[in-house]
């Protein structure tokens, strides 16, 4: 509120962002297409970009750290460049850290713990040490995944670790919930050859990624290519409302309770509201050509849930996803002059 406040205090006075980053490039793990879309809107914004930064020190007006690019350059690795930058506010970006608890006082009890500190866990969410003990989230990480195995995203490294992205988190729920019932009931009953067996997780390799622009346009990655305009916009808008909604009373799964006469006790789980969307409605595809040339789209008359459908689309049709991301390399990401 203060900094939103200090910005509508001083609108006629230009603002000067500085980000600085500890790598040598933003976005990393995404193809050069979608990194240069995103230099692009920092170019318009005129935000400034210092790479290879390590900060060692902030006072009360200057940020004061280190620049390794000239020495990256010179192949020095023995000396530093120190330099100091002047601010009126400071955003911390720190990333995804692992809870105190887990880190130190699970892991001094034996809990399976990586080095990072994430509970370390099977695909079932029960850890590797501890079987009646369940992890899912940002807090673990999963020792069965390999990373982009299925090759959405070509620029990823195989056996990436999950990212600590929201969309995982999210589609853990209904297994998780599943898991976490079957367990219990399976303990609780003596005859083991009625148990259940656990549901294994099996997370997507790569994820939609929308960034909000700060001028009613949107800019978006998925399966290597950049997508920017209004829709992308109203695109992040529906699906965050649409996942908001899903916390309505009216709208939580309900436990349906089975037949009294029957055996097992364990109660169905409805988890169908946690899916994203379902797409059952329509079975059509749009032309490869036409998803190509709408996706590359950066003009108001893009409607966003035609555009959404046709990248769910790609996402459960390889064969689809081919032809249109095949179509895509002929029409170039638009750039500003």
């Amino acid at each position: 509120d203060s900094l939103l406040k200090d910005i509508n205090n001083n609108h006629d006075r230009k603002l000067k962002i500085t980000l600085l980053d500890a790598g040598s490039q933003l976005i990393p793990n995404e193809t050069n297409e979608c990194r240069t879309a995103l230099r692009q809107v920092f170019q318009e914004k005129g935000i400034q970009v210092l790479h290879n930064c390590a900060v060692q020190q902030i006072t009360k007006d200057n940020i004061i750290f280190y620049d390794n690019s000239i020495n990256n350059n010179n192949n020095n690795s023995n000396s530093t460049t120190t330099n100091n930058l002047h601010y009126t506010h400071c955003l911390w970006a720190t990333g995804a850290a692992a809870h105190p608890l887990a880190a130190t006082t699970l892991q001094k009890r034996g809990l399976g713990v990586s080095e990072r500190g994430w509970i370390r866990v099977h695909d079932t969410f029960q850890t590797v040490t501890h079987p009646h003990v369940f992890a899912a989230g940002d807090c673990c990480t999963m020792e069965q995944h390999n990373h982009n195995n299925d090759n959405d995203n070509p620029s990823l490294p195989l056996s990436l670790p999950l990212p600590k992205a929201g969309v995982y988190a999210v589609r853990a729920g209904p297994v998780l919930i599943e898991n976490l019932v079957r367990y219990l009931d399976n303990r609780n009953n003596n005859n083991s050859n009625q148990h259940k067996p656990l549901t294994r997780y099996k997370p997507q390799d790569d994820f939609l990624k929308l960034l909000v622009c700060g001028d009613g346009t949107g800019l978006g990655f998925r399966f290597g290519k950049a997508f920017r305009g209004k829709w992308v916009f109203q695109m992040k808008d529906g699906i965050d409302q649409m996942f908001m909604e899903l916390f309505m009373e009216q709208n939580l799964p309900t436990i349906i309770d089975q037949d009294a006469t029957t055996t097992t006790t364990t109660p169905t789980l409805d988890t169908s509201q946690y899916d994203a969307i379902n797409d059952n409605d329509d079975q059509n595809l749009v032309d490869p050509v036409e998803a190509a040339t709408l996706l590359r789209r950066q003009d108001d008359g893009v409607d966003f849930k035609i555009a959404w459908k046709v990248i769910r689309d790609m996402s459960n049709d390889k064969n689809y996803r081919a032809k249109v991301l095949e179509f895509m390399e002929d029409i170039p990401f638009p750039l500003s002059g």
